[in-house]
C-alpha cells in the first residue's frame, strides 16, 4: 500500500529489501519504480530496476565492525595512558609528602582518592566491554588500599 502511494502521488518509489529465493537464501535489493504516463495522464507501464545491494550492505557491515574494533583499541589505549599520567602523579605526591611531613595527610587522602580513579581506568582498559563490575572494583581497590596503609 505504501508503494502503491508513492507511485500514485509522485510517479516513483525507490527502497530497499530483503529478497528471499525459494531455496532459502536471501539478498539485499534496492529497488527502484516509476510510473510511465500516456499523454492522456493514464498509467501505460511501471517501470522496475532492482539491484543486488549484497556487497554493499556486507561491505557497510564490515566497515562498521572495524569501526567498532578500532573504537575499542583507541578506548583501551586512553585508558591505559590515563592510568599512567595518575600513576606519575603519585609518585610525585608521594615525594613531596616525604619532603614535607606537614601536609603528608591530606596527601595520603588526594593519593588515595587518584589510585582510586587510576584504578577504574585500569581495568576499564584491560576489559573489551565498557563496563566495570562492582565486584572487581572493590577487590581491586582494597589491594591498593591495603598497599597503600601496608
Amino acid at each position: 500500500a505504501h508503494v502503491e502511494q508513492a507511485l500514485a502521488r509522485d510517479d516513483h518509489w525507490h527502497g530497499r529489501l530483503r529478497v528471499r529465493h525459494p531455496q532459502g537464501h536471501g539478498w539485499c535489493a534496492k529497488i527502484g519504480m516509476g510510473v510511465v504516463r500516456t499523454t492522456q495522464g493514464h498509467v501505460s507501464h511501471i517501470v522496475v530496476n532492482v539491484v543486488d545491494d549484497t556487497p554493499a550492505q556486507q561491505a557497510e557491515k564490515l566497515r562498521l565492525q572495524q569501526e567498532a574494533t578500532h573504537r575499542k583499541a583507541l578506548v583501551r589505549e586512553v585508558h591505559h595512558r590515563i592510568k599512567n599520567n595518575l600513576q606519575g602523579i603519585l609518585a610525585l605526591l608521594r615525594q613531596h609528602g616525604q619532603r614535607h611531613p606537614e601536609v603528608r595527610e591530606p596527601l595520603h587522602m588526594a593519593i588515595g582518592q587518584i589510585q582510586s580513579i587510576s584504578l577504574l581506568h585500569g581495568l576499564q582498559g584491560r576489559q573489551d566491554r565498557a563496563q566495570v563490575h562492582v565486584g572487581d572494583l572493590v577487590d581491586a581497590i582494597s589491594k591498593e588500599v591495603g598497599l597503600l596503609w601496608s
